[in-house]
């Protein structure tokens, strides 16, 4: 039986962009390697959600979570993204 991988929830907001590039770059990486779209991953605009902000500690968006666990915060490049 496969092990159930825990959902990586990025949370951003709409209008920076910051979080727009590494969004773009995520979906690029995505679309050319198959093996990363079987990782569950949600985004979570801040100003739809702002709840998570109560629970979670965030500095700067993009923020990475594995449940509570901030893996990381601000602006990814395509070889950061790939690493995490």
């Amino acid at each position: 039986m496969e092990a159930r991988m825990q959902k990586l929830y990025i949370i951003s907001l709409a209008n920076s962009p910051y979080c727009k590039r590494t969004l773009e770059r995520l979906i690029d990486i995505l679309v050319q390697n198959q093996k990363y779209r079987r990782i569950p991953i949600e985004v979570v605009d801040i100003l739809e959600k702002p709840m998570f902000t109560e629970i979670l500690p965030i500095e700067k968006y993009p923020a990475f979570y594995i449940g509570e666990n901030s893996i990381h915060q601000g602006e990814m490049i395509e070889g950061e993204i790939i690493q995490m």
